[in-house]
Order: structure tokens, then sequence, then C-alpha cells
């Protein structure tokens, strides 16, 4: 078995605000990416932290759409986002789906700059290319 795992860490978010310290809209944007990218949703967590415990108005969530998972924690006072979304991909089948998520929340947070990784993981020999993303 073979899987695509997508990273990206997004610098100067342009989008919304709310998108960065709402951690239910945050969580629910992120679940309707995942209905449009065509993956299966299953459950969602988020969590708000206040402004005594770390950075004011951040917080973490996960997705975990049936093909595997979706985390994305966020610094709305850095305007900062690191996305991680990894989805099981086996021997003759590579999908489009992780690489159209990772697009859609990118579009939607409008980073000035975004850092792109994609990482092969599993035990096939010869590298996974996701379409739309490059191996680095």
């Amino acid at each position: 078995m073979q899987s695509a795992h997508l990273t990206a860490h997004l610098h100067h978010c342009r989008c919304e605000a709310i998108w960065l310290f709402d951690a239910g809209r945050g969580t629910a944007a992120c679940a309707g990416k995942v209905r449009t990218a065509r993956l299966q949703r299953e459950a969602q967590l988020s969590h708000s932290f206040d402004t005594s415990t770390f950075a004011p108005a951040s917080y973490p969530a996960t997705g975990l759409p049936a093909e595997s998972h979706l985390c994305r924690p966020t610094w709305q006072t850095q305007g900062t986002v690191m996305i991680d979304v990894h989805e099981c991909v086996f021997r003759f089948h590579r999908s489009a789906k992780t690489p159209t998520l990772m697009n859609q929340l990118l579009a939607l947070l409008d980073a000035e700059q975004v850092e792109r990784h994609a990482q092969p993981r599993g035990s096939r020999s010869e590298p996974i290319s996701a379409p739309g993303c490059a191996v680095t």
C-alpha cells in the first residue's frame, strides 16, 4: 500500500479573519471543502484556545475523511496556518482528491506565501506524484 501526504505552511493569510479565529466556522469550512473534493467526511474536531492559554484566538482543527485525515492548526495573530492532508492511495489508483482539497483550502485562506510539500508514504519503490503538487 502507498499513500500521498501533502503539507502546506501558509504565511500572512489575507482571508477573512473569521476563518483563522472561529473554530466552529473554520471547521465547518473544512468539512465543506472535504465534501467538494469528493472525499467522504466521517468526523471532525476542533478546539479554541483562549488568550490566556497560547496565542489569542488560535485553534487546531482535524477532519477525518474516510480516506485518511486533514489537520489544520491556525495562529490568527500571525496570519499563519499549517495544513496537513493525507490520503491512502493504492498501487493502481492515484487520486486527484487530496490535491483538490489542498488547493481549495489554499484558495480559501489566500496566503501571501505558501510552502508546499508532497511526501510519498508506503512501500512502493517508485515515487508518488499527486496531481497539482510538486514532490520535494
